[in-house]
């Protein structure tokens, strides 16, 4: 197997993207002695290069502290300087610059030693070989065999287990998302963490060596695993832990109920103006994920000036979702002060909804023809703000818990139902049979 060595330059961040993009198909040509510009593939001659004459030099430094410094005109400094850590741009010479191509794959050897980027930095290099080492050449025709765990032209990537099993798909590490909802990212903690979107938050990963290589299984709703292969059972609050019997009048103090707190989600919307009435006339959609990570999003909500025709409409269409996923829901608006946005608060009090529930996600763009739920939009909320933007926020944690089966029972992972323990029945194991 034929081991390609490369020698290192600085390299500014523009002349970086020079190195990114290069479609040729010529193999590396052998170093020369001649000394020329960055932008040819001449190697110099000098004390401290690797190459020397043509050939590479029998005890070239290879620790990077022990490498003299060379800025990409191949123009020395005095005494040849060390590179030091403030160097931190690195360009490899002209043969990789021959060879950077995805189909030629590439063997991580080492990422490095944490806490020292320049180590880091010189040990990230890339082995360029035969189906990346990670299979076999099928010499007859000229096509690589990937090993279990990769695939592709050139086996330059990773593969998901047993593909998802069918209940999910293979993602790149660039496309994963942290949380399952918007909101759980930008939670409101903060002005930049603020305001409404729908779906997980994605990173930009482009400086990442993997980003493109690495993947993960995204399970479909319903399923977990490493390849999607077991059932989610549902999920509940575990009734050995309060007093059950939550009701409304426990809010009220009256004594002989339960003492529950149910969970509250508070949105917070700003128009761009400050002025509520712009909000009139338009219409929206909720988006509401279960613990089961299923989506299902409301009819259009006509928005209406009064607050309580409005908190009627809200709570009605979140009732409405299919399979009763919200059994019952208080909402209540308040939209008196316009500096205070209009402030809707979202109280899960059914038994389904039980415990911490993912936050809710506000669909207020324009979505018409061919788009479904079709809504005008809230084309009028503020996006931009110093101090203020539109979010939505846990304002009350509540008493109950969400365990899967109640914490009362096992999940059969092949058909997602809860075996409960003696003595506690129900979908999630939430009803009490026997009292010893």
């Amino acid at each position: 197997m034929t081991v390609y060595q490369f020698q290192l330059h600085p390299l500014t961040p523009v002349e970086h993207h020079a190195y990114t993009d290069d479609n040729t198909d010529t193999v590396p040509s052998s170093p020369s002695s001649s000394q020329s510009s960055p932008e040819s593939c001449d190697y110099p001659s000098k004390r401290g290069s690797r190459w020397q004459n043509g050939r590479r030099r029998r005890n070239a430094p290879r620790n990077i502290e022990q490498r003299p410094y060379h800025s990409p005109n191949h123009v020395s400094p005095p005494h040849d300087k060390p590179m030091t850590k403030n160097d931190m741009y690195f360009a490899l010479d002209c043969e990789l610059k021959e060879l950077v191509r995805d189909y030629l794959g590439r063997d991580i050897q080492h990422l490095g030693v944490a806490h020292d980027p320049i180590e880091d930095a010189i040990s990230a290099l890339c082995l360029y070989a035969e189906c990346a080492n990670k299979g076999t050449c099928n010499r007859q025709t000229a096509e690589c065999e990937c090993f279990p765990g990769y695939e592709g032209k050139a086996c330059g990537r990773q593969s998901c287990p047993n593909d998802c099993s069918g209940h999910g798909t293979c993602e790149f590490m660039k496309d994963l998302a942290f949380g399952i909802v918007y909101n759980e990212y930008y939670d409101g903690s903060t002005n930049a963490l603020s305001g409404l979107g729908v779906g997980g938050k994605t990173f930009s990963q482009e400086h990442s060596w993997d980003n493109a290589r690495a993947r993960a299984c995204v399970c479909d709703a319903g399923w977990m695993g490493l390849g999607c292969q077991e059932r989610m059972c549902p999920y509940g609050n575990d009734v050995m832990d309060v007093i059950p019997g939550f009701d409304e009048n426990s809010l009220l103090g009256m004594p002989g109920y339960g003492n529950e707190v149910a969970q509250v989600q508070t949105v917070t919307l700003y128009d761009a103006d400050l002025d509520n009435a712009n909000f009139a006339g338009k219409t929206f959609a909720i988006q509401f994920t279960s613990k089961l990570n299923e989506t299902f999003v409301t009819q259009p909500i006509m928005w209406d000036t009064t607050d309580s025709v409005l908190a009627g409409y809200i709570e009605s269409a979140l009732k409405k979702l299919p399979n009763k996923v919200i059994d019952d829901v208080d909402v209540s608006v308040d939209s008196t002060v316009d500096a205070n946005g209009v402030v809707i608060d979202v109280m899960f009090t059914g038994s389904a909804t039980q415990g911490k529930q993912h936050k809710l996600e506000i669909l207020h763009k324009t979505c018409q023809a061919g788009c479904t739920p079709r809504i005008t939009g809230l084309t009028n909320l503020r996006t931009f703000s110093d101090t203020t933007l539109s979010t939505v926020e846990i304002s009350t944690v509540g008493s109950h818990e969400s365990y899967e089966c109640g914490r009362r029972g096992k999940c059969d992972r092949t058909n997602g139902l809860c075996m409960c323990y003696v003595g506690f029945t129900g979908e999630t194991c939430g009803i009490l049979t026997a009292l010893v």
